[in-house]
């Protein structure tokens, strides 16, 4: 289900996140046991961030679930985010309604786009604060 809504034409970041200084590598080098352990408590850990925000505003309309690696976190009528790991490629991916698909790959303890340079939690951060315009606080899992 997320490889369609990840296959649909890619939009670019919003102007407001910078571009990356250097490109970002891809960490094949992790073995796959490692991968899906950070994969998984980051997924865990942005569920757990749309929980406390459900709690504290359910007027907002967060509803998430995970399964089987997949991470789907529906805003109401505003649209959903699916987060979901890419084992073969020890990536993470991301499709949003705001700014279309994208692949995170793991630098320096932290998810990085690996086209612009941002991390995954100030992307998703500045994507639900556009939709609902509350704060979520992400805390992103370092190995």
């Amino acid at each position: 289900m997320s490889l369609l809504l990840l296959s649909r034409l890619p939009r670019r970041l919003p102007p407001s996140l910078p571009p990356s200084p250097r490109p970002v590598c891809h960490f094949s080098a992790f073995s796959e046991g490692a991968f899906h352990a950070v994969a998984s408590a980051f997924l865990e850990s942005v569920q757990d961030a749309c929980d406390v925000l459900d709690d504290a505003h359910p007027e907002a309309g967060v509803d998430s679930s995970y399964a089987s690696g997949v991470l789907n976190i529906r805003l109401g009528e505003r649209g959903t985010w699916v987060i979901n790991k890419q084992a073969p490629n020890r990536q993470i991916w991301y499709s949003s309604p705001i700014s279309g698909p994208a692949r995170f790959g793991f630098e320096g303890g932290r998810w990085v786009h690996t086209r612009e340079g941002v991390e995954i939690g100030e992307l998703f951060g500045r994507e639900v604060r556009e939709a609902t315009g509350l704060d979520i606080e992400l805390e992103e899992p370092q190995a």
